[in-house]
């Protein structure tokens, strides 16, 4: 397996990681609230730390991960989670709120790293790959809480989970300390010094305002899909008449469609431009999510739901893809904005709509989140609009992300191969040849 490969797979366990530990999270409250005896809801206010920690840590990353060791950050960064999760399983009260600390660190990190390593080792299949990381992110959403609630519902404590996601952790740690690489760099900035000249006064040049309509897009996508998901059950509970069971059901559906139509969202994106793409996979999700109101049958309200789950299946990853578009060339800044836009949608999401839950009930709970759809479908819609817009032009999926350059992955620091050409085993033979 070449270095470009290995990389690749490293993003994607390690989001299989941040799945199981992000989504979790809805279960441990429980557990932690039991364990040190404290309210629930201070628990979730404790993990108010993590979370606004993360959202510095993913915004401030972008500034330094051109320059960086990526190989170094990505060990602190389990090292990271390593830490938080062993304070948090030693019965200390005091340890676990200091180990909140590290966990935030350990987050922000690897929300934003797989994100740019993907982005610069496949700039022409950007959609195809960012649409695989978002897929093992769920697939470690689905496994995380069930493997945890089965485990504590058969009275095993929670810390033993947590001690199996350590072995995870540093199993990966080890994996992406095997692999022989520093840096990652766009081609074209070390060929020439007239390139890098370039490349400095494009970017500091002020960006168009679609990159920040599709901020805006973004931050409203994950505060759709973190209100329904979170709402969803109580809302079939209370207002539909279901059982838990078949409410639960619902939201399984709901995941499971996001899950998979990650797969099939590519295919189908081989067929159009990238913001026809979103327009119509946002209209999709945002038709289902009407009729879920107007349902009164359970198999149309799980059909709907999983209508849902298609439309929002690749939403991250071609709004990603076309906002990274927007520039010619790759920016880690412009990632991390996208990125952070994400990271807030989903740190406001339950303060938001628990607002309205209390005040006003599950159903107006629900129609914020359909009222944030809507402003993901106008947003993209104004971006069309920006003559600056490169995006718009680019006529297949194939051709999402061919505007920017290829990367060098430089190994040691003073060794490098071009990702498009030659793997280090390939290198190696050459060298020995010469010699």
């Amino acid at each position: 397996m070449n270095i470009t490969n290995r990389l690749t797979w490293l993003s994607y366990l390690t989001f299989i990681l941040y799945g199981c530990a992000a989504i979790s999270q809805g279960v441990l409250i429980i557990c932690i609230a039991k364990t040190y005896q404290i309210n629930i809801a201070n628990v979730g206010y404790l993990f108010f730390i993590p979370a606004a920690i993360q959202a510095i840590v993913t915004y401030g990353n972008g500034f330094i991960l051109d320059r960086i060791n990526i190989k170094y950050e990505i060990i602190v960064s389990f090292a990271a989670m390593f830490l938080g999760f062993t304070f948090m399983i030693t019965g200390l009260l005091p340890l676990f709120v200091i180990g909140l600390v590290p966990l935030g660190l350990g987050y922000g990190l690897l929300t934003s790293i797989p994100n740019y390593i993907i982005l610069n080792l496949h700039p022409e299949k950007k959609f195809q790959k960012l649409n695989y990381l978002n897929f093992f992110f769920s697939l470690g959403g689905m496994l995380g809480p069930f493997i945890l609630g089965q485990l504590v519902d058969l009275n095993c404590p929670w810390q033993i989970v947590l001690g199996m996601l350590l072995v995870f952790i540093f199993l990966l740690g080890l994996f992406a300390y095997k692999i022989p690489f520093s840096y990652l760099r766009d081609n074209d900035q070390e060929e020439s010094d007239t390139s890098s000249t370039i490349n400095a006064t494009e970017a500091k040049s002020k960006w168009h305002y679609s990159i920040y309509l599709i901020s805006l897009a973004m931050l409203s996508y994950v505060l759709s899909e973190c209100i329904f998901s979170t709402w969803i059950v109580s809302y079939l509970k209370i207002h539909s008449k279901f059982n838990m069971a078949e409410a639960s059901i619902g939201l399984t559906i709901y995941w499971l469609f996001i899950t998979f139509g990650r797969f099939a969202a590519d295919k189908i994106g081989n067929y159009m431009k990238v913001y026809q793409f979103i327009l119509g996979s946002s209209i999709i999700a945002l038709a289902g999510y009407i009729l879920v109101f107007f349902s009164h049958s359970t198999i149309i309200t799980y059909t709907m739901i999983a209508v849902m789950g298609v439309g929002y299946a690749a939403l991250y990853a071609s709004l990603l893809s076309y906002g990274m578009d927007q520039l010619s060339y790759n920016n880690p800044k412009l990632m991390s904005l996208f990125v952070l836009s994400g990271t807030i949608g989903t740190i406001l999401a339950l303060p938001l709509s628990s607002f309205f839950v209390r005040n006003f009930g599950f159903l107006t709970a629900l129609l914020i989140g359909l009222i944030f759809l809507l402003v993901l479908i106008v947003s993209i819609f104004m971006t069309l609009k920006d003559k600056n817009n490169p995006a718009v032009d680019q006529t297949k999926q194939r051709h999402w992300g061919a505007i920017t350059r290829r990367t060098k992955v430089f190994l040691f620091k003073n060794m490098w191969f071009s990702l498009s050409k030659k793997d280090l085993a390939t290198i190696n033979f050459t060298k020995k040849n010469k010699n």
